[in-house]
Parts: structure tokens; sequence; C-alpha cells
């Protein structure tokens, strides 16, 4: 986002400054600068940095950096800032963005179709990939600082990666900048604002948005593109210094006579092509839309009253689980719009694949929250088109049923395939998913060979084609409604009061049990680089789907059996292709009967069911505060990370 052109308009003001040098107690350099990180800027700016500096030899899909790539090269960014003294005060990312920035999230999205269409139609056939690949040199901080040009340019090529915020936020929670990182209930912008307007510092970011804010006299903005490193050899400094140029827009206002820099950004939203000195006569002049101009005004204040209704969001988004920010809005806004996949534009969606599953996600969250809608508004891409879909959330009987349908699918499952660490469970489950997916909506089955180049990224050919590419995005459509789920339960047990958490089925906490091995996005949804050279063992995955198809085939005869009654049998159908462990023919009987005994217990007031729920509950508790007491999960408040109000 930002105000275009505003930063042109400001570059003759900038400032060099010095933000830190590699000599202890340097005397030169004496003041060590305190940064607050706009998260979402570092992430996109490391990964075009890393993307571009990527070999030629590397065709445009192999040259995407992968999940681990990005975080360790986030992870380097930050260690070089304090390598040279910099103190890093806070990392903040959106948990969601304001009403008032719907429109800029639908154009994003359609632009984002516009460049995967182009990119279909211009190699129709797919990608050639290297057999030199694996060769690739690793991320290192020259790439990641180096501001010149870059030899090698894939970034036009496809849509940045869809889970690079969530892969980010992974390698932080698990690193020594945990503590300092923070998922904010609402824009990142406003937060990054309003702690260096009260404590002071630089705000490291790509987004011009963060010049129209009053950051106080000792507050500034210096953007990512414009820090270099710069050497003491052949200059007339002692010590190698990290460098960049700093926009402090109260200064520049306080100079050219004005109080107030807003109205003057206002001019320039409204026209971009104006000149500065155009945009501060306009602003002197009362011809203005005096409401617009005082919208806009509010939209970058940072005072309190500005973010009383962050406030009120606070209190339940629990910062301290590091949600998506998709899955926080989600749970702040009843809307989710789905991250872009990379798929066949040609095809339906590739998150048509988890649809179910994540309407029992939702589901879920509107068993725990008494406001949370029943209806969610889904965004996301439909055929030629970013278009809403609605989703109606599961009854109560309805969740159970497919929660104990859900556990047993897992167990079952689990028990088939032996000798596979979390990882490899994970995608082999996930992978047969999409294979009885296919099968199930009766389509042409996948190919073995297409199966064994996403499950493992074995491959026969030199070319990928665009089917190899859009059951890649299926496998990580489903991938994601498992991280989404588990997100949702997390939240759910650390947000509803103990009182209250006898009143959520336990067969809820029985699933959250189960996906408690779930990994990271960066080992969950490796790069075909890093699949290849993991050498993952086929037997499974080829065994399980042959067994499918033999199944497929067993049961043509029985479906019309699944047209008669129960509690809704095209759900059925849909929770069988999600799970893809049960007959469909023995699906509707099992739901049916879980209905009639999820029914039976809530009818019951018996102190005898009573009890025996809250001794299911105690248990499990028990069990998740020994696996939570394991886990390094960072304990934060957002509002005990921003200073008191004046």
């Amino acid at each position: 986002m930002g105000i275009p052109r505003l930063r042109r308009h400001l570059e003759p003001f900038a400032e060099s400054i010095v933000l830190g040098c590699t000599t202890r107690n340097c005397k030169e350099h004496s003041t060590q600068q305190e940064v607050i990180i706009d998260g979402p800027s570092l992430a996109y700016h490391i990964y075009y940095r890393v993307f571009a500096h990527k070999p030629t030899y590397l065709g445009s899909i192999d040259a995407i950096p992968s999940y681990t790539e990005l975080g360790e090269a986030f992870l380097i960014f930050l260690d070089e800032l304090v390598r040279y003294g910099i103190n890093v005060k806070r990392i903040f990312f959106d948990g969601g963005l304001p009403t008032n920035k719907t429109g800029t999230r639908k154009s994003r999205l359609e632009a984002n179709l516009k460049q995967l269409v182009i990119s279909h139609r211009t190699s129709p056939n797919g990608f050639n990939i290297s057999r030199d690949s694996a060769h690739a040199p690793p991320v290192s901080a020259s790439q990641i600082f180096d501001s010149g040009r870059c030899s090698q340019l894939f970034t036009k090529v496809l849509p940045a990666s869809p889970f690079l915020i969530p892969s980010i936020l992974d390698s932080l929670s698990g690193s020594l900048y945990a503590a300092v990182t923070s998922v904010v209930p609402g824009e990142a912008d406003i937060f990054c604002a309003r702690a260096v307007s009260e404590w002071g510092g630089i705000i490291l970011t790509s987004d011009s948005d963060l010049l129209v804010y009053s950051l106080g006299t000792q507050g500034g903005v210096v953007f990512l593109d414009q820090l270099e490193f710069r050497e003491a050899h052949g200059t007339s400094s002692r010590c190698d210094t990290f460098q960049g140029f700093v926009n402090k827009t109260s200064e520049v206002s306080l100079r050219l006579g004005f109080d107030d820099f807003r109205p003057i950004a206002f001019e320039i939203a409204q026209d971009s092509h104006i000149s500065f000195a155009e945009a501060m006569n306009r602003s002197e002049l009362d011809n203005s839309d005096r409401k617009i101009l005082q919208s806009f005004i509010e939209e970058y204040d940072t005072k309190p009253s500005n973010l009383e209704s962050y406030q009120a969001l606070a209190t339940e988004s629990l910062n301290e689980l590091f949600l998506d920010a998709r899955n926080s809005e989600l749970i702040i806004s009843g809307s989710m719009y789905l991250p872009f996949l990379i798929d066949d534009p040609s095809r339906t969606s590739a998150w048509d694949v988890s649809r179910q599953l994540r309407r029992f996600a939702y589901s879920c969250l509107a068993l725990g929250i008494k406001k949370f809608p029943k209806i969610v508004f889904e965004h996301g891409r439909r055929g030629a088109r970013i278009a809403e879909n609605r989703v109606q959330t599961l009854s109560y009987e309805d969740t159970v049923a497919f929660a104990k349908i859900l556990i047993d699918s897992m167990e079952s499952f689990e028990n088939s395939v032996t000798g596979l660490c979390k990882q490899h469970f994970w995608r082999l489950y996930a992978t047969h998913g999409v294979y009885k997916w296919y099968l199930d909506e009766d389509k042409s089955p996948i190919p073995e060979s297409s199966l064994v180049a996403t499950y493992a990224g074995i491959r026969t050919s030199d070319k990928l084609t665009w089917f190899d590419i859009h059951v890649s995005a299926q496998l990580q459509a489903f991938l994601y409604a498992f991280r989404a789920l588990k997100q949702f339960l997390n939240y759910l047990y650390l947000n509803v009061k103990a009182d209250g958490r006898s009143l959520i089925p336990a067969e809820l906490w029985a699933v959250q049990m189960s996906l408690s091995s779930l990994p990271s996005i960066n080992e969950l949804m490796p790069s075909r680089i890093e699949l290849a050279t993991q050498s993952l063992p086929t037997t499974d995955l080829l065994a399980l789907s042959s067994a499918s198809r033999q199944e497929k085939i067993k049961m043509s005869d029985d479906t019309s059996s699944l047209r008669n009654g129960g509690i809704d049998n095209e759900e059925n159908e849909s929770v069988a292709a999600v799970i893809g462990v049960k007959r469909p023919g023995n699906l509707l009987k099992i739901c049916q009967e879980k209905k009639e005994k999820a029914e039976k217990e809530r009818c019951c007031e018996s102190k005898f069911a009573t009890k025996k729920r809250e001794c299911v509950n105690k248990t499990w508790h028990a069990q998740y505060s020994t696996t939570r007491a394991t886990t390094k999960i960072p304990h934060m408040n957002i509002y005990d990370l921003l200073p008191p109000s004046g």
C-alpha cells in the first residue's frame, strides 16, 4: 500500500543517517539507534531480493525462494542489525486490515489473478526445470542488502508465494526475536507509528503511508531499499557502518511552516501528478471536501482514541499464538481472504479441495465465540474473477460428527503407515486426501508421475506442467486448512474462559491433540528442490492410491444409497472426499448414529453426564498443558508493547 509519488516528493528532504557500526563503544557513532520494523514490508522486501538474485540457470519455478530460505534470510537481516549495534525494539505484523482497505485488498487479488492468467497464456505448456537446481547457492547477507541492480528478474512471472508471512512468523516464533514480535489486531502501520511517536526511533518499511503519520521530532522513516553497508576502507570513518536515508515529515512540516503534514499528503493522494508546491498551495485553500479530508486525517491518527477499536479486539486476539493474519482477521471480522494460490487459472480454484475442512474449522469458531457469524464470507478466485463465497457453518451435531470422523480418519491413517516423521506423515495424508478428492468428484485420477512429483519432488521430465502446478497448489490448500483449524482450536482454548470450556464438545479438543504434531509451513511446504534432496519413500503413497482406486470401483454400484435421507447427504459425500479413509457408503450410517448420540448427550441433564464431560475436558487439559509446557510460545500482550498514552 502507500500513496503514489509521496516518497518521491519527499526525497529532497531525506537526510543520510548512520544506523549502526561494528566498533564497540565507538565515539564517532555513539548513539545506538532503535528501530521498529514493519514486518510485512520486510518480508516482501526479502522475498524479492532473494528471488532476484537467484542463478540464471534456474527456471521461473525453481527460482522461487523456499519458505526455509525466506525464514533464514529474515533472521540474517535481523542478525546483521544486531551485529551493527542496532536495537530491534519491535517487529509488528498485520492481524487484519481495516474495512476501508477492502477495495485495495480486492484490487491486489485481481492484480495477482491477472498476472497468473498472463503467465498461463504466455507459457501454456508449463515451465522448464533445471537438473542443476540442487546446487543453487545458499542465501547470504550480500543478497539481502545489495542495493545494485539484480541481473535475474524472475519476479514478474508469477505472484508472490502465498504463505510468505505465515512462514516468516514460524521462523520468528522459534527464534530469539519472538519476544519482540507481535501480530496486532489490525494493520501494523498504526502500531509502528504509535510506538515511534512515543519512544522515538526509526521505522524500517517499504510503505510510504508511514510518512503521513506524525512521528514526533525523534521519529523517522527509513526505506528498506535504501539501506546499505559501508566499509571503513577508503573512507574517513574508522569503522564499517550501516546507513540509510531518514525521512522526518514532522521536521519537514515545521521547516515549511505547516503544523500538520497530513493535509499536504491528502492533496497528493487525491492527485498524484501534482507538484509538491501545488500540493502545499491546495492544502491551504478551503476547497477540499472537508468530510473526506477529515476522514483521511483520522485514518493517520496515532492518538489513543484511534486505537479504541483495536483495544477491544486485543482482548480476544491472543497474540501469543502468532495467528496468521488471515486467520486473525477471520476471528475479528468474520471474513476470510484466502491466500492467493499459484494454480491453473483454467481449472476450478485449488482451494476447492479443502472446502469442507475449512467449513468445519469455521464451525469450531462458531461453537466457541458467541458473536462469530453463522455465515463466513470467503474471498478468492472463482474461474477468471475474484468473487465472494458464503459458507454456512455446521450445526452443533454435525460439527461433533465431523470431528469424530476426522479423529478416526487420522488415527486409521497413522496406523496404516509407519516410519514417517511428522512432516512426511502430514504431506502423505494431505496428498492422499487430494487424490481421493479427484476420485470422489468423478475426475480422472492423478497420474502416478504427478502424484510422486507432488509428494516427493521426483520428476522424470524437464518440464513442469500446469497440471503439476495445480496439484501442488491443492496440496498446499489441504495442508493450510489443517493449519487454520489448529490455530482456531488453540485460540478457542486460550480465549474461552475456564468455566465455559465444558460447553465446547470434547471432540474438538481431541482434534486439537491430533493436530499438535502439525509442523511449520517451512516443513509442510518445502520447495521441489528441497523435496528431491530428502529422498522420500513413495511405496505407501502408491499403495494407498491403488487401494483408493479399487475402493472407488467397488463403490460405483452403491452411490445411489447416498441419496436416501440422513442429516446431510451432500455434506457426507464431501466429508468423505476430505477425509479420504472411510467409505461414503458407510459414512451416512456413521454420521446418523453419531448425530443421534450427540443429541442424546446434549439433552441429558443428569449429573453423571455433566461430570463425565468435565472429566474428559480435565483429562484433555492436563495433556494439553503438558504439551504446551514443552513448547516455546512467546507470552505477550500487544498493549504491553506500546508506551502508555499521554
